[in-house]
Formats: C-alpha cells, sequence, structure tokens
C-alpha cells in the first residue's frame, strides 16, 4: 500500500517519501538491504543497511534544523553512516554499484 508519505513493505513501515524512493531504487538495483535495525551495540537506528557493500545509510530529512543535523553528524561519525538526501540517492547507488564510491562526496557538518 502507498500513499505520498507512506508504505508498507515486507521489510518495514516506509514514513517518508525520501526513505520511499531509496527503498525503490534499492530494489530497481538488487541491493540487499536491511531497513531501521540498531547500529551494532547501540540502541539508536539506521535507516538503511546495504549487506552486500557493509554500508549504512541516513536518508536526510530535516537538514535545516540544527538538532537533526547534529544527529546525523554522530551517526556519520560514530557509525561510519553515509548522510544522502532524495535528490544524491540515485547518484550514490550508481557509484557503489559501478565501484566509484567516495564517501566523501556525502560528508556532512555541524552548523557551528
Amino acid at each position: 500500500k502507498y500513499n505520498s508519505y507512506n508504505l508498507y513493505t515486507k521489510e518495514g513501515f516506509l514514513r517518508s517519501k525520501n526513505e520511499i524512493n531509496f527503498y525503490m531504487l534499492c530494489k530497481k538495483f538488487n541491493i540487499k538491504f536491511f531497513y531501521e535495525n540498531s547500529y551494532k551495540d547501540s540502541t539508536l537506528k539506521y535507516d538503511f543497511y546495504l549487506i552486500d557493500y557493509n554500508l549504512y545509510i541516513e536518508i536526510a530529512g530535516f537538514m535545516d534544523k540544527e538538532d537533526y543535523v547534529e544527529k546525523m553528524f554522530y551517526k556519520q561519525e560514530t557509525f561510519n553512516a553515509i548522510i544522502v538526501d532524495i535528490d544524491n540517492q540515485y547518484k550514490l547507488l550508481e557509484s557503489i554499484i559501478n565501484g566509484n564510491f567516495d564517501r566523501n562526496d556525502y560528508k556532512i557538518f555541524p552548523s557551528s
């Protein structure tokens, strides 16, 4: 079932257009993933984990909110998560598949 903000799947309940878009791209590229499990040794959850690439992906949503950016920066620095917005999801997956992925292309920095 799908509307513009939610998608019910066997992997879980996707709660945003950005997550739905990334989910659909993973399916298109036949990328195996886990959705919304806890990071190792943490209670914090990731959005996607790309199994064959050993990559945590956080789908950027509220990058205009300072506390949200701080949380994403923490996940980036602590868990090596990749933070990606909807405009760069295709480019990210394409670069991963083609073997020319550069983590530095997706670094974020806190505003302060």
